[in-house]
């Protein structure tokens, strides 16, 4: 549920002006389902939990928290950190409790092998995650440029613990 009281200037912002939150909140859109006929691809994901790698069982991502309210989970771009949402946590704090990450190997964040796959990748940053608000409240997730990527991917792979999806200038996609 979006928050009543939203500030209808809050802008979502990363350097430029990106979306506009304009009280309907038309910047973010439900989180998408993964629908394919193939039961294969169906199965692609299922009970990945089981099989983590050791690499992403051990491995805890640097976050810097901010705000109070419904949970939100940012994603930065390429080689950045948390610092590529540092002019939108102000605005978004007074609605949501921000949870700005670094990705594995960037930023605060411990390193990554250089020849890790990138399920692996996404475990890690599953693992790190799941507890956010709670094993089964849904979070809101954002993520910019290469953070769009990774949280589609984590939309994909964990579609319950998602209840909203923002993409900003997605990479790849």
């Amino acid at each position: 549920m979006i928050p009543p009281n939203l500030d209808s200037r809050a802008t979502l912002r990363t350097g430029s002006e990106l979306y506009f939150l304009d009280g309907r909140f038309t910047a973010w859109a439900p989180a998408p389902t993964l629908r394919s006929t193939s039961p294969l691809e169906r199965d692609r994901f299922a009970g990945r939990e089981d099989r983590l790698s050791d690499v992403s069982k051990k491995m805890a991502l640097a976050c810097h928290t901010e705000g109070q309210g419904p949970e939100l989970i940012m994603f930065h771009g390429g080689t950045g950190s948390w610092t590529h949402w540092i002019r939108n946590i102000p605005a978004l704090r007074e609605h949501f409790t921000v949870h700005a990450y670094d990705l594995p190997g960037n930023g605060d964040s411990p390193s990554v092998p250089g020849d890790i796959t990138p399920h692996d990748y996404v475990d890690i940053v599953c693992e790190s995650i799941r507890e956010v608000g709670g094993a089964t409240k849904p979070v809101f997730l954002c993520g910019f440029s290469f953070g769009g990527v990774i949280a589609t991917m984590l939309t994909a792979r964990m579609p319950e613990k998602v209840s909203r999806l923002a993409l900003v200038a997605p990479g790849g996609l």
